[in-house]
């Protein structure tokens, strides 16, 4: 059974979308040897290698059938060596897998004879169907209920042979006999459809030819969706694929189980009713990169975009990431509606297309223009006509950065604000020699609209953690970077180095960043004293000294030796003192929000941490 997309007559729907000619140039652009053994074109059908860096699905660490997203074990091997009372090891060399994959054949009729046994495969007792029938027969003539092997041996029952694979697509059971093209677990749900009878007829073909196999939580299945959507999504994973991200067959039976549920037929028309029905972030965040490819798509093959021109794709104008390889990890697209003038979305977008900032850069450019577009709106004409632009409105868009604050209320620094005012004066320059800017003279920056810098000393050791709670913190260390999963690193391994960074943070007072990137050498001695050498990022100064306690220095020193010996560090990491979780994660060492969010687990799941402030009772 071979998808095969049939070209059809072009028509152009009122949404301006040439349907049949979508469809057909996707089945241009769908590979079918994408992913061998993999990826099966012929069945619409994803089976993930548990053994690929490149597949987010692993076998449990118990030898037992559970597949996970994760490495680890399954709840139900957890729950059971709970209950056992016994270290894993000892679990383990006791353990014994009984239960069989669900929807998978039952065990084999128990019919042999001359050593030949029944190919069929049992219903509900001992035997298939077939001999069920007529052992059930005698019985019932004879008045007894006869032993199995008693009636095989006495009357001769001849054993089946072995009934040819289920007619649907990658299905590996067997069929319940010659006559019927389907498995007992596809017959169960051709009856729960309202179906009757399971003879060989067209209907019942042509409802086989729809279905997907029994599928393992390795795989996914797209063969049940409507076109284009199958289609769609199948060009997705495989763009998404080449981009560099990992296959996630959870997450694509989530959004296959959605659309079917939601009536999706196009990614296209419905992406956001379908990722409103996401239930996880993963699953939301693989199906915004699989629309983003699709969208990509659609513009290669109609020259221009359903979203509008003042939406901005980063990732289709080159827009390079924050990363060490360069390689954007976020999809989607930005809204310039934000900015009121249409001219100053233009000149923005314009000017990231030519110089292809970074994404954090151009999100400084972006809110820059923001803040001053909503300045100037607040004068009359609200500067949307250029030709009437002149020194009023950049004294408005000056006055609103230089007042901006954030989500709490708080003034922005004078270096951030500061910032914020030169993306937006290159970014009216860019406009200007390109062209783009037809704007009076007056409309320019003046010297006197500068904002003065701070006189704070960066290198001062701070502390942000109340005393008290530093102490109920120390003396619970032991539990920080339990049940933390860092990539192939040993569990030890993982709470010693979360440990360790957690002591630097808190005796140094740096930022989360500036300790997890650390170098590996970061101890410099001089005479008595002991500093660490660390890097200003925010600052842009690097290889600053502070000066630390000895408790501190041993630490450090302990997780220096443990550090050397680490076989499953990446080769990246090597200059680093706390290494990534991956070579492909785009970090050369742990990421600080990975950090962020193992100290925000320890501390979420600690029994007690008292504060010093009194509540409504006075206690």
């Amino acid at each position: 059974m071979t998808a095969v997309l049939i070209p059809a007559e072009r028509t152009v729907t009122p949404l301006g979308i040439d349907w049949a000619g979508w469809q057909n140039w996707l089945g241009e652009h769908i590979d079918a040897a994408w992913r061998p053994g993999e990826w099966n074109q012929d069945f619409w059908l994803f089976t993930g290698d548990l053994n690929s860096p490149r597949t987010a699905v692993v076998g449990c660490r118990t030898p037992c059938r559970a597949i996970l997203s994760f490495r680890g074990r399954c709840h139900s091997c957890t729950r059971a060596q709970e209950k056992s009372g016994l270290a894993w090891e000892e679990f383990e060399s006791q353990f014994v897998s009984s239960a069989r994959p669900r929807g998978s054949d039952p065990a084999l009729c128990e019919v042999v004879r001359d050593s030949v046994r029944c190919g069929r495969v049992s219903v509900g007792v001992t035997l298939c169907k077939g001999h069920y029938n007529k052992w059930r027969r005698h019985c019932r003539r004879h008045g007894r209920r006869l032993p199995i092997a008693e009636w095989v041996d006495a009357f001769g029952i001849d054993p089946f042979p072995p009934p040819p694979e289920c007619s649907v697509g990658g299905c590996p059971n067997r069929r319940i006999s010659e006559k019927s093209p389907i498995c007992n677990y596809h017959q169960r749900r051709w009856l729960e459809a309202g179906h009757k009878g399971t003879a060989n007829t067209p209907q019942l073909r042509r409802w086989a030819a729809e279905q997907p196999p029994v599928l393992t939580a390795a795989q996914f299945s797209l063969v049940q969706l409507p076109s284009p959507l199958r289609q769609e999504l199948a060009h997705g994973i495989q763009q998404r694929d080449e981009l560099g991200s990992t296959m996630q067959p959870f997450a694509m039976r989530a959004i296959v189980s959605a659309a079917l549920a939601t009536g999706t037929t196009s990614l296209l028309l419905a992406a956001d009713t379908l990722k409103n029905t996401m239930r996880t972030t993963n699953d939301k965040s693989v199906l915004r990169q699989l629309t983003w490819s699709v969208h990509q798509g659609y513009v290669t093959f109609s020259g221009h975009d359903l979203r509008g021109e003042d939406h901005f794709d980063p990732r289709a104008a080159g827009l390079n990431g924050a990363t060490r390889s360069g390689r954007r990890k976020q999809f989607g697209g930005v809204d310039l509606t934000v900015i009121p003038q249409p001219w100053l979305r233009q000149v923005l977008k314009r000017r990231a297309e030519a110089e292809k900032p970074t994404g954090p850069a151009f999100r400084r450019w972006l809110k820059a223009c923001v803040i001053a577009g909503h300045g100037m709106n607040r004068l009359p004409g609200g500067g949307i006509d250029t030709t009437a632009l002149d020194f009023a409105h950049m004294q408005a868009a000056f006055d609103e950065i230089a007042a901006s604050v954030d989500e709490d209320g708080r003034l922005y620094g004078a270096g951030y604000r500061g910032d914020l005012w030169t993306a937006f004066c290159q970014t009216l320059d860019f406009g200007r020699l390109a062209d783009l800017l037809d704007a009076p003279g007056s409309f320019m920056r003046r010297p006197s609209q500068h904002i003065p810098d701070e006189d704070t000393n960066e290198d001062e050791l701070g502390k942000a953690v109340p005393e008290h709670v530093i102490r109920q913190l120390d003396a619970q260390l032991a539990s920080l970077g339990t049940g933390v999963t860092y990539g192939a690193m040993d569990p030890a391994h993982v709470r010693a180095m979360f440990q360790t960074a957690y002591v630097v943070l808190r005796d140094s007072g740096r930022r989360p960043l500036e300790v997890v990137s650390l170098p590996r050498n970061c101890l410099e001695r001089e005479r008595d004293e002991e500093s660490l050498i660390w890097n200003n990022h925010k600052g842009r100064r690097m290889r600053r000294r502070l000066p630390i306690t000895s408790s501190t220095v041993a630490a450090i020193e302990k997780w220096q030796a443990l550090r050397d010996s680490l076989p499953e560090a990446p080769s990246v990491s090597e200059p680093y003192l706390f290494p990534a979780i991956t070579s492909a994660g785009g970090s050369d060492h742990l990421m600080s929000n990975n950090f962020s969010a193992g100290m925000r687990t320890w501390v979420d799941n600690l029994e007690t941490l008292n504060s010093d402030v009194m509540d409504a009772g006075a206690t």
